[in-house]
């Protein structure tokens, strides 16, 4: 009975890697291709936000999904810690600048705001591709 439960909660918190790295790279550009009419604002964030997305986002969503997040919400909680998490390493890449608004605090601002965009993208996309999966089976 042990051995079941076990098999189950292994093939729920396993990841598929096609619909994970799918997603990965499809929610900052679906969020992109569908947030253009706003002075491309997230175009911009999205090639700007790139690095610290692939660095700290997806080892978060990696470890979200291995502890059973399955909900698009706890990737956008996942998302939103990522970004908290790479902050310090935003202060000391940029340094503190002596001007009113550097580098560091334009991407940890808008960060807030696509950070758990992005995440909610990806929980939702992660989620399609894995039931676009089971349903050709």
């Amino acid at each position: 009975m042990t051995e079941m439960t076990d098999e189950k909660r292994f093939n729920r918190n396993r990841i598929r890697w096609f619909p994970f790295i799918a997603a990965l790279l499809g929610a900052p550009t679906l969020v992109a291709f569908l947030g253009i009419w706003m002075l491309f604002i997230p175009v911009y964030a999205a090639v700007l936000g790139a690095p610290t997305y692939l660095l700290f986002g997806a080892p978060a969503f990696y470890l979200a999904i291995r502890n059973g997040a399955d909900s698009p919400i706890m990737h956008m909680t996942a998302g939103l810690l990522a970004h908290v998490v790479s902050i310090p390493a935003l202060l000391l890449y940029f340094g503190s600048g002596q001007h009113g608004l550097n580098s560091a605090e334009v991407l940890i601002k808008f960060g807030f705001v696509f950070a758990p965009l992005w995440g909610l993208t990806f929980g939702l996309l992660y989620r399609w591709f894995c039931n676009l999966g089971r349903s050709e089976r």
